[in-house]
């Protein structure tokens, strides 16, 4: 199996797990302050979700090009010192102080952290093994991602039921630890990103603009339903007060994002540009049976949901890592992350804003309608990027 062999890189799977506890106790926060303020107005939540995700548009494009002209390791470890901040002051806002500006900067000083250590964590990893495993790599890196989305409403429901505030604050230190131990210890890669323009290889390549507009717009539509979910959740809970609605939510599209890290692998030898266009209207065809709808059926749309958007960004983080030489790899993936999070980070205000002026059912409709005429109008020129980086 890809993962268990991948895992028998003690580096790799030290990273890995540092990566699922910190990830848990970043998505345990996000769900509480998006419930937290979801309670304030309905479609308040997606101020969380813009926190969550203009830190990766304002910084990654800065720290990758750092990673790679002086040190990886040193921008992972300085991630690491702003997640660490930004949980302080979670367990502030939850414990003692409900503000909405604290909250806000715990959001985004631990958002930040993880921007800054993102390019050139994932620029690592990838180093760890061979070019053809690149794909691999980053998807057992996603189910890091999305075993967290699984398992955070489980403890969020136990920081609850017992009152332990403190608990996700006292996991992600020690997460925090543990990562810093790999980057120092275990990770006997080289600090200095010198020797990475020692080795001879291919000039950087023009930066590819038609992917990066690709991967923007992609990012914009799909951020709809993350971004309206806590909102769509909240209608249900009217109905049904016993039934952890949002909870069972994020589980789903967890679970479908855990599949799709073993349906990547399934799918046919085609084109990525057939894969995430055939993806990314099935996408939007399911956004049309979220809502209104029955509780079942909308639980089923966003696990098949979540499994479309998850293939859809590995293909689009695959190309975007195989486009880059290696010594420029780390700025490879911060081109990625800026595209991506900037086009979630504008999509999350332009929804929730659609969604407080015309309603839930109108703003998810217009992002359907958008992503199926994506997945018509892109497909030449996923093509054509595909081809460039392949040849």
């Amino acid at each position: 199996m890809v993962t268990v062999n991948l895992m028998r890189n003690r580096t790799f799977a030290a990273y890995w797990s540092g990566t699922l506890a910190l990830q848990l106790v970043n998505q345990v926060q996000t769900l509480l302050f998006a419930w937290s303020w979801s309670q304030l107005t309905s479609d308040n939540a997606f101020w969380v979700y813009f926190a969550t995700n203009i830190p990766f548009a304002l910084l990654t494009l800065f720290v990758g090009y750092l990673g790679d002209k002086f040190s990886r390791k040193g921008l992972h470890l300085i991630g690491q010192v702003f997640v660490l901040a930004g949980l302080i002051l979670a367990y502030d806002y939850f414990s003692h102080t409900v503000n909405f500006a604290l909250g806000l900067l715990s959001l985004l000083l631990m958002n930040n952290g993880i921007a800054i250590r993102g390019p050139s964590y994932q620029a690592t990893i990838v180093s760890l093994f061979p070019v053809e495993k690149t794909e691999s790599v980053l998807s057992v890196h996603g189910m890091a991602v999305n075993i967290a989305r699984v398992l955070s409403p489980l403890l969020l429901a136990l920081v609850l039921r017992f009152n332990l505030p403190t608990l996700p604050a006292a996991i992600g230190a020690i997460a925090t630890l543990w990562a810093a131990f790999t980057i120092v210890v275990l990770d006997q890669g080289a600090w200095l990103s010198s020797h990475l323009r020692e080795k001879t290889s291919p000039a950087l390549r023009k930066i590819p603009f038609k992917l990066i507009g690709i991967a923007y717009a992609v990012a914009f539509c799909c951020c709809s339903l993350q971004v309206l979910t806590p909102s769509i959740a909240q209608n249900y809970t009217l109905l049904n007060p016993q039934v952890p609605v949002l909870s069972a939510f994020s589980m789903m599209m967890g679970l479908g994002a855990i599949g799709g890290t073993l349906f990547v692998h399934k799918l046919p030898r085609i084109s990525a540009s057939y894969q995430v266009a055939a993806l990314l209207m099935l996408y939007a065809l399911l956004l049309l049976m979220t809502f209104p709808a029955e509780l079942t059926s909308t639980s089923i749309s966003m696990l098949i949901c979540g499994l479309c958007t998850f293939v859809i960004l590995v293909k689009l983080n695959v190309l975007f890592t195989r486009t880059f030489p290696p010594q420029q790899r780390a700025f490879g993936l911060s081109v990625y992350f800026f595209s991506v999070y900037l086009g979630a980070a504008s999509g999350s205000i332009f929804w929730g804003m659609l969604a407080h002026r015309y309603g839930i059912n109108h703003s998810l409709f217009i992002s359907a309608v958008a992503g199926g005429a994506l997945s018509l109008y892109f497909y030449r020129y996923f093509k054509a990027d595909v081809a460039a980086v392949n040849a």
